[in-house]
């Protein structure tokens, strides 16, 4: 953003985006209601590629650099995604029932 404006905006590949972050090139989105990841290019909007989130209700979503970081709203855990392969690395129990947001 520049000046408070709006620099481009696209339509999200959900009807139910929940989580969104940046790995410095592309965004992550994940979709609530079909449990999917989606990779986006964030000049054009376009899909770049997505895949089932192998977590319940996917909400929150970010990066720490390396690494995606997924919240599972139905199973109450917080899970590692390996952005190459989308593979969950790790789980852990959320700090509290029905995670809904996460940030580094």
């Amino acid at each position: 953003m520049a000046a408070g404006r709006i620099i481009r905006s696209f339509a999200s590949p959900t009807n139910e985006p929940a989580g969104l972050t940046f790995d410095g090139r592309c965004l992550f989105n994940s979709d609530y209601t079909n449990d999917r990841i989606y990779q986006i290019d964030p000049e054009t909007g376009r899909v770049i590629r997505f895949s089932p989130a192998y977590a319940f209700e996917p909400n929150g979503l970010t990066f720490d650099g390396r690494c995606l970081w997924l919240v599972d709203y139905t199973n109450d855990l917080i899970c590692q995604v390996d952005p190459e392969t989308w593979q969950i690395i790790r789980s852990f129990a959320a700090p509290a029932a029905n995670p809904y947001d996460m940030a580094f």
